[in-house]
């Protein structure tokens, strides 16, 4: 009975028994391909602030997490890794600003209701002059070792406004198929 109780808070609180996953082949070149498409999309002069990665600060009083993993969650953790076992990290190895084709995209993190950047830091809500900047979110939907699927959503715009962007690696580069 120990060792059944010694295995099960093995399983539970401790990462040894999750399948490994591996991040997608080049994938920085792959990050400046979703750059230059989302820039092409745009009008010279324009200036788009684009978030990689939404965070939200959760304390231990927080509903959204109670601070332990349940035996379901974790054994769909599991079956999440191992269909998915590839990743594409967005929040990181990024050029922070971009300069392209008359165009500049800022590139940074949502965190609750702030956009940040290293050089930028403005509320998204509550600030009513941010309906004049372009706020895009930047959301993987399937990572596969030679396709990777994204949305690109503008945080002013209705979701059913999306942009989907498919890029496929052929000779170990990334193109937008």
């Amino acid at each position: 009975m120990i060792l059944l109780s010694f295995l099960y808070f093995l399983f539970i609180s401790t990462d040894i028994l999750l399948p490994s996953t591996k991040e997608v082949e080049n994938s920085n070149q792959l990050k400046t391909e979703i750059v230059n498409e989302i820039a092409s999309s745009l009008s010279n002069n324009d200036t788009l602030y684009l978030a990689t990665k939404r965070e939200y600060g959760v304390c231990g009083n927080d509903s959204r997490f109670d601070g332990t993993t349940t035996f379901p969650e974790r054994i769909q953790e599991i079956k999440h890794l191992l269909d998915n076992p590839f990743y594409l990290d967005l929040s990181k190895d990024f050029e922070m600003s971009n300069s392209l084709n008359g165009s500049t995209i800022i590139v940074g993190v949502i965190f609750d209701n702030n956009f940040m950047s290293e050089k930028y830091n403005f509320e998204i809500i509550s600030d009513s002059s941010n309906q004049k900047k372009e706020l895009c979110e930047v959301k993987d939907i399937s990572i596969k070792k030679d396709t990777v699927i994204i949305y690109n959503y503008s945080l002013h715009k209705s979701e059913s406004d999306k942009v989907k962007m498919e890029f496929i690696k052929v000779d170990s580069k990334w193109k937008r198929k």
